[in-house]
């Protein structure tokens, strides 16, 4: 029988050299992982569509900045008799006009108050007496019998002429196209929609008097520039104020128009140049401009009136051009290709992502920046 002195035993050496050995294969397994690891991100992008908005300034002297332009300045004041369009208040009974059809082979005399009856009942009188020819129609004011709200009737509607004979009423009727409603009364009070609606229409009409004025003062070589202009009302008074009991009343306005004259080729040029720049900034690019989508205000005017601020709004295509200025890889680090693919999706301009990783081993993206390219499709 042997003893227990006759076991081999372990020796200690041996498991430090192994354990020594294992540890060393997983540090060259990190070290190959984080090393080799790579990730190759293909983006196909999109084209967007943004509202691309700049400054650019109008100048009369030579500044190869600036956009060549023409600034001129009128003030007018201009008075206009405006009629009150009601009291606000509404007929007592509903009213409009309707078309009386004569299918027969005779004449047709209808007095005044002869009356028309819809499906529903609801009775009208003819306002005026009227004669309708053979074969033809005639139109005619009618009014609901009754007063109210009841009375009106809003569709197009098929009325019967009860005073006529079961046979004739088949062929000679009556037809309302537009609404029969309470209108509203006639003029006599100004409403302070009245006022508004003056000051709207005076402002406009001392606008195109004033730049009618302020194109014929341009060289005759230059009439056919293109023009942005603005209106300020610096002083509007109403005759009559609102809830007056008048049918008329009278509007003055003091209004300073600014015109600015500029050749468009010019300013699309100094737009776009400024915009070139702005959108690079971000790493994008213009591709192309809708040229119909132009819109110019002016902001600010020189006292002197030599140079004015013009804000330029364009719709325009633009598409990325240097992705790094937008794409942090910083975001990308550690992420699944699900992941990735998620974070793009909530870049409008990325159409399709594309992520390769490598050796077959690497299932994430690495946590290097410098092992992550980006390519664009």
């Amino acid at each position: 029988m042997r003893s227990a002195d006759n076991y081999p035993r372990s020796n200690p050496y041996r498991r430090i050299a192994i354990s020594f050995i294992v540890a060393a294969v997983a540090v060259t397994f990190l070290i190959l992982y984080y090393t080799l690891g790579r990730a190759e991100i293909t983006l196909e992008l999109a084209t967007e569509t943004e509202v691309l908005e700049t400054n650019v300034t109008a100048t009369t002297e030579t500044a190869e900045a600036n956009l060549p332009g023409i600034i001129l300045t009128t003030e007018k004041t201009t008075t206009k008799t405006y009629r009150a369009q009601g009291t606000g208040e509404k007929e007592d009974k509903a009213s409009g006009v309707v078309t009386i059809i004569n299918n027969n082979n005779a004449s047709q005399s209808l007095i005044a108050s002869t009356r028309l009856l819809s499906p529903s009942n609801i009775l009208y009188r003819i306002s005026t007496q009227v004669t309708v020819p053979a074969g033809g129609s005639v139109e005619v004011g009618a009014v609901a019998d009754q007063a109210g709200d009841a009375s009106q009737i809003t569709e197009p509607t098929k009325f019967i002429i009860p005073g006529l004979n079961a046979s004739l009423q088949q062929r000679i009727y009556a037809e309302s196209k537009n609404p029969l409603i309470r209108q509203e009364k006639p003029g006599g009070k100004v409403l302070a929609s009245d006022i508004e609606d003056a000051r709207n229409n005076l402002k406009e009409l001392i606008t195109q008097q004033a730049l009618a004025e302020l194109r014929e003062q341009l060289p005759e070589n230059k009439r056919e520039l293109n023009v942005v202009y603005k209106t300020d009302i610096t002083k509007a008074t109403s005759s009559e104020q609102a809830d007056a009991n008048v049918s008329e009343f009278d509007f003055t306005m003091t209004a300073k128009v600014t015109a600015v004259f500029y050749q468009a080729d010019k300013l699309r040029a100094a737009a776009l140049a400024v915009l070139n720049k702005e959108t690079s900034e971000t790493g994008k690019e213009i591709l192309s401009l809708d040229e119909e989508s132009l819109a110019v205000t002016i902001t600010d005017v020189a006292i002197d009136n030599k140079s004015a601020q013009l804000k330029v709004k364009f719709l325009g295509h633009v598409s990325w051009k240097d992705v790094s200025k937008i794409i942090n890889k910083d975001n990308l680090l550690g992420r699944t290709k699900p992941e990735v693919e998620n974070y793009f999706s909530a870049f409008p301009g990325v159409k399709n992502v594309g992520v390769k990783l490598s050796p077959f081993w690497v299932t994430s993206v690495p946590t290097i920046a410098d092992h992550i390219d980006l390519n664009i499709k």
